[in-house]
């Protein structure tokens, strides 16, 4: 991951990203082949990146709602497709406890306030219309994105109630001008501090 507080957002730029400095974590992927786009399964299931994250979040400029900047290098060949392409190819963040299950069916679900940060990526008419799931279930349906390229919009999904596992998911409405896109999420224990 990029050693930063808050990732600066991808430019055209020569070497953009490998002039980046990079966490002192790192995680090894060992990515096997997937010969055909769009697929979604265990062999695109990324490792588990807490150790990237812990890094940054436990930088001294680090404050909530801050950008992260996943690099992956290596070699070889993967068929992909951008999420700014393909309706309902983006990626899905899937945040975990770490509990075990006897703990987890033991605890009481906690109260957390959701917050999703989302920018239009690029220079595009407007027109992204999504919906947004929760736990697997609609929060909001037909969310027009409006607001300027690379300016972050705040979509305040209230109380959720949590034990080991948020699952966020974004499907485009039918007729969007574009994928839906995600840059971050704030999660806030009810009655922490903003």
């Amino acid at each position: 991951a990029q050693a930063a507080a808050s990732a600066p957002g991808f430019t055209r730029d020569r070497e953009d990203l490998s002039r980046r400095p990079l966490t002192t974590a790192e995680v090894r992927w060992i990515i096997p082949p997937w010969p055909s786009v769009g697929a979604a399964g265990p062999a695109q299931r990324s490792p588990d990146v807490a150790p990237l994250l812990r890094e940054i979040v436990s930088r001294p400029d680090w404050v909530p709602g801050g950008a992260v900047v996943f690099i992956i290098t290596g070699h070889g060949r993967r068929a992909a497709r951008a999420a700014e392409n393909a309706a309902g190819g983006a990626a899905v963040l899937e945040l975990r406890l770490a509990k075990t299950a006897a703990e987890v069916a033991a605890q009481a679900a906690t109260a957390y306030r959701l917050r999703l940060v989302v920018a239009e990526p690029s220079d595009v008419p407007p027109g992204r219309v999504f919906d947004v799931l929760v736990q697997g279930q609609p929060a909001v349906t037909g969310w027009r994105l409006e607001g300027q390229p690379r300016r972050a919009v705040w979509l305040d999904l209230g109380r959720v109630l949590l034990r080991d596992r948020l699952e966020v998911a974004l499907r485009a409405s039918p007729g969007s001008g574009g994928p839906p896109v995600l840059s971050g999420l704030i999660l806030q224990a009810e009655g922490a501090p903003p």
